[in-house]
């Protein structure tokens, strides 16, 4: 039985030292062997139940005192003809069983606690892998998503800025146009570091979702800027188009993403702190710097094409 080898390999971690104590649900798991053992001893109690009644009544006792003894003898001779093993469906029994077990067959599930000895967490993941046996905890989670969730992010933040640059060089037609925003975009994710090493802010899970939100909106303002500045061909005036888009974006998205840094969930609070951030550095150099870097890099090149800009 899966469930018996799991509490064995449990058993044997908890003599190692790896283990200080272990909640079993085998305790409470009804098994045919032991449920045929104990219908043999109690049936032929349910044919004597009068007789017992008798007895106690006759020694000073009301029947009040065998209602429970009553109630359980009916129930044995209720589960008489019915298929092993069987699962209480009382009321008492039902709460206390779906707390540590599913079993709608052919798949059962059983649900208990071991509380390991601290550092020894991966030692015993490792000691009681089985198929269909997990162990599950905050710690082991977060050493999994240690190894897994940067690689993730890596491969879908590759993806997503390979998703727009693609898209902006067939809006820009423009490689160059491209190259600039691929470098003003480094350029705020290196800000965006340098900034939380000046407030002495940890990288952490959620830093790296910010950052994927980061790459999905604060581009907005750095794109908004190229596609008037490729309308106009002049950097001032692209600049001054999009100034108040840019502010007026910015400025409720960093409101709504500050409000976070007073979650009460660090991780929340986290995320709001680092989004707030990053998208301020976004908006100043998209709107103070970016149109320099069109100046410089774009505008000559441009200059035979230029059309006047309502």
């Amino acid at each position: 039985m899966r469930l018996k080898s799991a509490e064995d390999a449990l058993e044997t971690a908890k003599s190692n030292g790896y283990v200080t104590r272990i909640l079993s649900p085998l305790t409470l798991w009804p098994t045919s062997a032991t449920q045929s053992s104990n219908l043999e001893e109690l049936l032929p109690l349910t044919l004597q139940k009068n007789r017992l009644k008798k007895a106690i009544t006759d020694n000073g006792f009301t029947e009040e005192a065998f209602a429970l003894t009553s109630s359980v003898l009916d129930q044995v001779a209720e589960w008489k003809n019915s298929s092993l093993p069987i699962w209480p469906s009382d009321p008492a029994s039902a709460w206390i069983l779906r707390r540590m077990a599913r079993h709608e067959a052919p798949n059962y599930l059983a649900f208990g606690v071991v509380e390991p000895v601290a550092g020894y967490e991966s030692t015993l993941v490792d000691s009681i892998q089985a198929p269909g046996v997990h162990l599950v905890s905050w710690t082991v989670l977060g050493e999994e998503l240690k190894q897994t969730l940067p690689k993730e992010i890596l491969n879908v933040s590759a993806a997503l800025i390979a998703g727009i640059l693609l898209i902006l060089l067939i809006a820009l037609r423009s490689i160059r146009s491209v190259l600039v925003f691929a470098v003003t975009t480094a350029l705020v994710l290196v800000c965006l570091a340098g900034a939380m090493s000046l407030f002495d802010m940890k990288w952490g899970f959620f830093n790296l979702a910010a950052v994927l939100l980061l790459l999905g909106t604060g581009t907005d303002y750095s794109i908004l800027l190229l596609l008037a500045f490729k309308r106009c061909g002049n950097a001032g005036q692209a600049q001054k188009q999009c100034a108040a888009v840019i502010f007026l974006c910015s400025s409720s998205s960093i409101a709504g993403f500050a409000t976070l840094g007073w979650a009460s969930n660090l991780g929340l609070a986290t995320l709001g702190q680092t989004c707030a951030i990053g998208l301020l550095i976004d908006a100043m150099i998209s709107l103070f710097l970016l149109p320099h870097a069109c100046r410089y890099f774009l505008e000559k090149r441009n200059a035979p094409a230029m059309h006047f800009c309502k």
